[in-house]
């Protein structure tokens, strides 16, 4: 048998800035929240569901003023239709 080995490597650390990939911000009205979805977040001709939950948990999170949900459960009725400029809205059912 012979022996392996993995080649050596280094490791290297860059400070890396990281700008926020879809924008949430407050809308008009109560529990609106609206951003841009840029175009390379499309799956063939709708938008990533991964990154439609993770606009629905900021704008929730935002809206209750936690840092993040504990958990989550999204189930889309439809196909997200692609839009440049979303909108959502989030009502509060219970707190605490």
């Amino acid at each position: 048998m012979s022996s392996f080995e993995f080649p050596k490597s280094e490791t290297v650390v860059h400070n890396v800035s990281v700008k926020m990939a879809f924008e949430v911000r407050k809308g008009e009205g109560d529990g609106v929240w609206k951003g841009v979805l840029p175009d390379r977040w499309m799956v063939g001709r709708v938008p990533s569901g991964g990154v439609v939950t993770s606009i629905l948990l900021r704008a929730t999170s935002r809206e209750v003023s936690t840092l993040s949900p504990l958990s989550a459960s999204i189930t889309f009725l439809r196909k997200t239709e692609p839009s440049e400029e979303y909108q959502c809205r989030v009502s509060v059912v219970k707190k605490g």
